[in-house]
């Protein structure tokens, strides 16, 4: 007989890993206990040598589906003589302990397990809208400390039926240690409460039948609340619109699996994410004909598709039976809401009831998006499923230390970097309002908090204007513990190629051409960049090309009105202007609130209003979304060669080819994105027979279209050049901070963790 102690790290808690171990351990007649340890799985087996050494290959090769361990510690003690295997009391960290390696779980969507239960009348959870067991429910969002125990979590408030207790504590039962076990007897409970009659019997039927006669509802999920209603009423989705207001961006629609192929094509890695444990928004090319309102996605050939994942979800499908609009219940920009006094406060315009419950959600996680880019999924957004998301870094930080990044002003993420880890919060918001300022503060607070770090640095971008990069000099100034460091945001956006992920290994040493095109960012020389080439590594970035400067006459404002851009590149090639506003041409002339910008996102949503596609925008990034649709319907190579003069691409030429005559607006829209294709890969070459670099690496914003990227990236494969573009991480803002913590570790440290 022999005994053995492991300590496991990892993902292990919060995943069934302490009940895998348990049943591991009696299937192989060993005596033991295993217990959480803090952030950690302590464990301890004796008997019989052999099968010592069968649980310690299994513990990790037969490990849960969503647990992630591995063995940091062993130790050969001497024997117990334990008489059976138990799951001990966890441990909790006390004054004398350090940090706990702490692995926050994702929430998880709902097993098909717990499905059958729930769909099924003879069960005791049938139509239970919080059924859940130890492969799946919430994590993340119920999580207030760790241990994960059911005291560390908003159940603690629901104490346990003995149906609840039994299961929680019999060894063969699937709920064995589900801390937020629940049930009808015992548990949360939904309630309907209708905007005119106030709160209604039978809420599931209520809010149904509310759906059914075209009314807007606001449902409580697993992160937030939901704006649900019927997908195939034209009506309600305009008054949705109409009232949120969202006039013209895209609504997600909730299929049911059986139904997908009748409204998209959908190809085998589209069907594996929606498919995934993470449950994300996929955007999937609309079916031809699809029995849809056009108004669902305005002038645009995708859907954004998801799958139901709670148990809500799946109760309202089943009763509806039909497609459902389902969109982040929110003021726009702001993060979506999880109570229903703030729906009921600022959302009444908007809802005509709310399918609320009473399990309290304590930080919000809007749902995961994902866009399938030369066959491979891409992350868009980091939400509900995938968050905290986990990287590695390429850089060790000193023991005890932890940086904080702040992330962007649009699409706002945290970064906690720590050890070699990178751990990123669920996307927040745009910041430009209070509360998404409140709910910043809220998350980087509970992320120092749940992950026991002491933050002694901040990484911020460098415009000294974003909300984020004041809060974090506000931090500084009123705390000596703490440092600031601003990073250019296109360096951030160019050192978060280098996080390691599944997809992405590149070693800090090593040099690439990173091209970090979007819709604007400050630049070292105080510009607004955009349309950069960047070549180095982290910490040792050097503007190599970027696109001419052009004028932006009215500053923030062509973001939303790109025929002012339009006018602009006009006049940039001496011609008149076609502006109604008879100010934009003196502003242009004197330079009045017209910098200078070389962003190759603002150039693209010129060319869009230059052909009449889109010159004004509701929502970031729509003007070249509608060119990209057209694009897609023709296949002709033609481009306009942009030379590269003193290290500018020079666009005159593509203007004054879009201008000079009306051109069929699918050809011409093909034109442009081949020709920026093409523009980045010749700057690829002359940078590559320069510096012998092959590795060109693409982030921003611009790089969400997926035409563009896989033009960019069969043209580069022919000249032999490799493009680096990981799956995990945003190449828009919500990456962002990944590459604040990335390059602000490489200016402090300088040593690579490998």
């Amino acid at each position: 007989m022999i005994c053995r102690q492991y300590t496991l790290s990892g993902m292990v808690q919060g995943v069934g890993f302490r009940p895998f171990v348990h049943g591991l351990a009696t299937s192989l007649q060993l005596n033991g206990w295993v217990k959480n340890n803090n952030g950690r799985v302590s464990v301890l087996v004796e008997g019989d040598a052999n099968a010592v050494a069968t649980f310690e290959e299994k513990l990790i090769s037969e490990a849960p589906p969503l647990a992630k361990p591995s063995i940091r510690d062993r130790l050969d003690t001497s024997a117990h003589n334990l008489k059976s295997f138990l799951i001990l009391n966890s441990e909790k960290k006390t004054e004398l302990q350090a940090s706990g390696d702490i692995h926050l779980p994702a929430d998880l969507y709902c097993c098909p397990d717990c499905q059958a239960e729930l769909l099924r009348e003879s069960d005791p959870r049938y139509q239970y809208a919080f059924i859940n067991c130890t492969q799946c429910g919430p994590r993340y969002t119920i999580i207030n400390s760790l241990p994960y125990d059911r005291p560390a979590t908003t159940m603690h408030t629901f104490p346990l039926c003995s149906r609840c207790n039994s299961e929680y504590h019999d060894e063969k039962n699937r709920r064995y240690h589900a801390e937020p076990i629940a049930c009808p007897d015992c548990g949360p409970q939904i309630r309907y409460l209708s905007s005119l009659e106030g709160e209604q019997s039978g809420p599931l039927n209520a809010a149904c039948l509310a759906i059914r006669g075209g009314q807007v509802v606001a449902v409580k999920g697993i992160g937030g609340f939901h704006l649900v209603c019927d997908a195939s009423n034209e009506s309600a989705i305009n008054w949705l619109r109409q009232k949120k207001p969202r006039p013209e961006k895209p609504l997600a629609v909730m299929l049911q699996p059986e139904t997908v192929a009748s409204y998209v094509v959908a190809s085998e890695q589209h069907i594996q994410e929606l498919n995934s444990s993470e449950r994300p928004v996929v955007l999937c090319p609309r079916k031809k004909y699809a029995p849809l309102p056009s108004n669902i996605a305005p002038n645009l050939n995708e859907l954004g598709v998801l799958y139901p994942y709670s148990p809500l979800h799946f109760m309202l499908m089943k009763n509806l039976k039909r497609p459902l609009i389902v969109t982040s219940a929110n003021i726009s920009g702001e993060p979506v809401l999880t109570d229903s006094n703030d729906v009921l406060q600022q959302l009444a315009h908007v809802v005509d009831g709310v399918l609320d419950h009473n399990r309290p959600i304590l930080r919000p996680a809007d749902d995961s998006v994902v866009q399938i880019q030369n066959n491979k999924a891409h992350t868009i957004r980091i939400g509900r499923g995938k968050a905290p998301l986990e990287l590695s870094s390429p850089f060790i930080m000193p023991e005890g230390k932890t940086l904080l990044a702040t992330g962007a002003q649009s699409k706002n993420t945290l970064c906690l970097a720590f050890d070699n880890r990178l751990v990123v919060s669920p996307h927040i918001a745009d910041m430009e309002s209070l509360r998404s300022l409140a709910v910043f503060e809220q998350v980087s607070k509970d992320f120092s908090q749940l992950y026991q770090r002491d933050i002694n640095c901040i990484a911020h971008d460098a415009h000294p204007d974003y909300t984020s990069s004041r809060w974090a000099t506000r931090q500084a100034k009123t705390n000596e513990a703490l440092s600031s460091k601003a990073i250019w945001h296109h360096h951030a956006h160019a050192s978060s190629l280098y996080a390691q992920t599944a997809s992405s290994n590149l070693k800090v040493t090593e040099n690439i051409i990173a091209f970090t095109w979007d819709g604007v960012g400050l630049g070292e020389d105080g510009g607004l960049w955009g349309g950069e080439a960047l070549v180095g590594r982290p910490g040792h970035w050097q503007r190599a090309i970027h696109f001419k400067p052009f004028k932006l006459p009215g500053g923030d404002r062509v973001a939303r009105e790109p025929w002012r851009i339009a006018d602009s590149l006009r006049l940039h090639c001496g011609m008149h202007a076609q502006s109604v506003d008879p100010l934009l041409n003196s502003m242009w002339q004197q330079n009045l609130n017209s910098p200078l910008s070389t962003a190759a996102g603002r150039l693209l949503d010129g060319c869009a209003a230059l052909l009449d596609i889109c010159k004004s925008t509701s929502y970031e990034g729509q003007a070249p979304m509608e060119l990209s649709v057209l694009a897609e319907n023709c296949d002709t190579e033609k481009h306009i060669d942009m030379p590269i003069i003193n290290n500018e691409v020079i666009w005159l030429g593509l203007v004054k080819w879009l201008v000079k005559k009306e051109h069929d607006k699918t050809f011409a829209s093909r034109v442009v994105l081949n020709t920026f294709a093409r523009s980045l890969v010749k700057q690829a070459l002359r940078l590559h027979h320069s510096t012998g670099i092959k590795t060109v690496g693409i982030s921003g914003g611009v790089f969400q279209n997926r035409l563009l990227v896989e033009c960019i990236g069969r043209l580069l494969a022919k000249h032999n050049l490799k493009l680096h573009h990981p799956q995990e991480i945003p190449v828009n803002d919500g990456g962002l901070c990944i590459g604040q913590a990335i390059e602000a570790l490489a200016a402090c440290l300088g040593n690579p963790s490998d």
